[in-house]
């Protein structure tokens, strides 16, 4: 027993995307088209705004910010996936694994703050146009982006830490293109629940924050808001009602489009059961019942567990 303890697992085999050869080649030229397509826009974009002095304003430095952080986030995944297409053995040691979660959950908490801060520059620019100059300067621009990528690098510190002290001798098979957190968690010998505990608090308060609440809206932005979600809802609701309804009528009755249409379905529950109370609230005062609040949740979390499944 202690000689199989001592057998600990220090590097993994991702399954990747698909295990067909005739498929590999394809999707290897995909990526790469796609890789190499955010890479030039991302960098352009941050390289024209930084030579041109006239785009030295807070709206435009933030979207440089975003747009680099966008282009660290995919180079955290995106070239060892294409490498792994390629290579047959699909081999990532346990260090390269931690290296590229945190480079990953770093430039992706980056972007989530960034975005807040975007969102607060055109509310002030908008709100109140004659105040902008005053309220948004230069330093606390500069404040902010620092303060969100300060925020991004240390918060994937801690679940780089604590994963530290996970030991996996079981399987090092990972079913998934890239070191995802929680798939490690699945073939850990130690028990993960802190791990898990604290990615979930940590999720969820990133979320929270990140997210404005509904009463802080100025009644101006309402119904923009409101018409903006409500054609990505009937977007959304066209488009999985009716792959539901061509897989039904055409009998593509296949496991692939069986569980393709479940997905749309688990899919358009999730949309319905948030967006229709938020568009009414936008339009009218923000209330809720606790037989509401709780009806909601349970469908909202019924269709994301589903969803998460058939996935």
């Amino acid at each position: 027993m202690a000689e199989e303890n001592m057998t600990l697992v220090i590097e993994f085999v991702l399954t990747g995307l698909t295990d067909l050869p005739r498929l590999q080649v394809p999707l290897f030229l995909v990526f790469l088209v796609i890789y190499l397509t955010t890479m030039a826009g991302n960098l352009g974009l941050t390289f024209l705004i930084w030579k041109d002095p006239h785009l030295h304003t807070p709206m435009y430095s933030f979207l440089g910010s975003l747009a680099f952080v966008d282009a660290c986030s995919s180079s955290s995944v995106i070239p060892k996936m294409l490498v792994n297409i390629l290579d047959k053995s699909q081999m990532m040691f346990l260090f390269e694994c931690m290296a590229q979660y945190y480079f990953f959950g770093s430039s992706a908490t980056t972007e989530c703050f960034l975005l807040v801060v975007m969102a607060y520059d055109r509310y002030a620019a908008i709100c109140s146009p004659l105040l902008y100059p005053v309220v948004m300067s230069n330093r606390l621009c500069t404040c902010l982006i620092s303060a969100s990528y300060a925020i991004g690098f240390l918060h994937p510190i801690i679940h780089v830490g604590l994963l530290s002290r996970l030991t996996f001798c079981r399987s090092n098979i990972i079913h998934h293109f890239y070191c995802e957190i929680l798939p490690l968690f699945a073939i850990s010998c130690t028990d993960p629940s802190i791990n898990a505990l604290v990615v979930f608090i940590f999720a969820a308060f990133i979320q929270a924050f990140t997210f404005t609440d509904g009463r802080g809206l100025q009644e101006g932005l309402q119904v923009p808001l409101f018409l903006v979600f409500l054609v990505i809802y009937l977007t959304t609701m066209v488009g999985n009602l009716g792959l539901i309804f061509l897989i039904w009528k055409d009998h593509l009755h296949t496991p692939m489009y069986s569980f393709l249409g479940s997905l749309v379905f688990a899919d358009g529950c999730l949309s319905s059961s948030v967006t229709p109370k938020m568009l009414m609230n936008f339009l009218s005062k923000d209330h809720v019942s606790f037989i509401e609040c709780i009806t909601q949740f349970y469908i909202f979390a019924f269709s994301a567990t589903t969803e998460n499944f058939l996935l």
